[in-house]
């Protein structure tokens, strides 16, 4: 078996779903089939795979960006290969110029892995033909742009794809090996001028840069390749040694992935190399950040306000301070000795009285949140709020400060401010929490506390409402 096809069945089986290793089946197999050499080679390795039985089913996926005069042609070209393999070639036309005479390689991209993502089912595979001077292409092009040791780790040799994955069997193999077996193969494939062309930032890279490097170093792909092997490698490490730090830092919770407050008396005790480690997997994980990255100006900027106010690591007046940093998607705020993970579209605060004539339908507060009143399951041992009487308006009320409320827990009224200091509310939460009134008496606080003294009787007037997208 040649190299090719041999890199490409262990790369297949290394990825294969433990259940279907258990049940010793093989899993359907997707090629992202463009037509050029790279990708022809792919299919080609893949159908004699398919021909010795080592794999079950391939099928092809060619995606026709229009951009080209000669985009029909290879849709063609593609469809006629595939027959003549008796491979299912899935192919999609794109649009990508209505609207744009110039298209970004994002948006060529994004709509490529749509396509893609769109046909995968449970573990199925999609194998992408990203060779080795692919992934230098890569490495270089992060690095011109700025990288940390995440990025140069280039391509990844396999990465998650909506129900499937992709996988990626030739970043060891060169361009000129994949060139070689095109050749004693006869296999055709598509040039497309465009990659000859400088208008993109890996062309300049692929077609005047590395040629010129490799005059004086003729190894440097070699190098260059092995060099994002270390760096995945170490990357794995700071993975690790962030997941502790995360969890050894949180308030007892089992996953790293759904912290959303940590210690900082602990926090503050690590090294600023540890910290910054900790904070870029803290936000880029977790999902109510929807898994962005904290950029190293935003993690320098809430260290530095960090070092300012407790330099000494003095907690004994950490009352008085402030702190309202973003980071990715959120922001980080400070309270009670903890850092809290918000999200940035959190509300500031509740300008105006609200009425509330109609509780069957739910009721704007703030931009993209409502309350909704629904019916509580009666409990006799907890508590729940009654459905507002007769006559009673209802309205949704800002804190003014000095209301008072008897508490579920209580068995006095006290001031509210003392409450969420009992129920440890952080202070910017108090200031758009809205308050439902009956009247002119408090019935509750979305899911924070009700009034005892308007509590239901009977499960026909239960009650509960509800702040859909509520910041925790």
């Amino acid at each position: 078996m040649h190299e090719i096809e041999s890199s490409l069945l262990d790369c297949y089986r290394k990825h294969i779903s433990k259940s279907t290793k258990a049940n010793q089946t093989s899993e359907n197999l997707f090629i992202a089939y463009s037509g050029g050499l790279d990708s022809s080679v792919l299919l080609f390795a893949s159908k004699q795979l398919l021909n010795k039985k080592l794999i079950a089913k391939v099928q092809a996926l060619h995606v026709n960006h229009g951009l080209e005069s000669e985009s029909d042609r290879w849709q063609t070209h593609c469809q006629s290969i595939c027959d003549k393999y008796s491979i299912e070639l899935f192919s999609n036309a794109l649009n990508l110029l209505s609207s744009s005479d110039k298209i970004s390689e994002n948006l060529a991209r994004n709509a490529r892995y749509e396509f893609f993502e769109s046909h995968l089912e449970q573990n199925n595979l999609i194998a992408f033909a990203h060779h080795q001077d692919d992934q230098v292409e890569t490495l270089l092009f992060r690095l011109f742009r700025g990288t940390g040791i995440a990025g140069a780790g280039a391509i990844p040799e396999s990465r998650k794809l909506g129900d499937g994955k992709i996988i990626r069997p030739f970043l060891n193999i060169s361009k000129n090996e994949l060139l070689d077996y095109a050749e004693k193969n006869k296999l055709k494939w598509i040039e497309d001028p465009s990659n000859s062309e400088n208008g993109f930032s890996r062309n300049i890279i692929r077609n005047t840069i590395l040629p010129l490097i490799k005059q004086s170093w003729p190894k440097v792909t070699d190098t260059l390749n092995s060099f994002t092997h270390i760096a995945r490698e170490q990357n794995e490490i700071l993975i690790e040694i962030a997941n502790n730090d995360l969890l050894a830092v949180s308030l007892d919770n089992p996953s790293p992935k759904n912290i959303s407050q940590i210690d900082l008396t602990k926090f503050i005790k690590l090294s600023k190399a540890r910290q910054k480690n900790l904070l870029h997997y803290w936000i880029v994980n977790h999902p109510q950040n929807d898994f962005s990255r904290a950029t190293n100006q935003e993690i320098e900027e809430l260290l530095k306000q960090l070092e300012k106010y407790f330099g000494d690591i003095n907690f004994e007046h950490s009352n008085g301070f402030k702190l309202n940093v973003k980071l990715g998607n959120c922001r980080v705020r400070f309270y009670d000795n903890k850092l809290w993970l918000c999200q940035s579209s959190e509300p500031t605060k509740l300008d105006n009285v609200i009425p509330w004539d109609n509780i069957t339908q739910p009721v704007n507060v703030f931009d993209k949140q409502k309350i909704f009143a629904i019916n509580s399951e009666f409990n006799e041992e907890a508590l729940v709020l009654r459905a507002p009487m007769d006559g009673e308006l209802v309205s949704i009320r800002p804190r003014v400060g000095g209301e008072k409320i008897k508490p579920q827990y209580r068995d006095k009224s006290c001031e509210l401010k003392k409450i969420y200091q009992e129920l440890n509310i952080p202070h910017w939460q108090r200031e758009w929490l809205p308050i439902i009134y009956y009247n002119d008496q408090i019935a509750c606080i979305p899911g924070v506390l009700i009034n005892k003294n308007l509590s239901s009787k009977s499960a026909d007037t239960a009650i509960e409402y509800l702040l859909n997208e509520k910041q925790k």
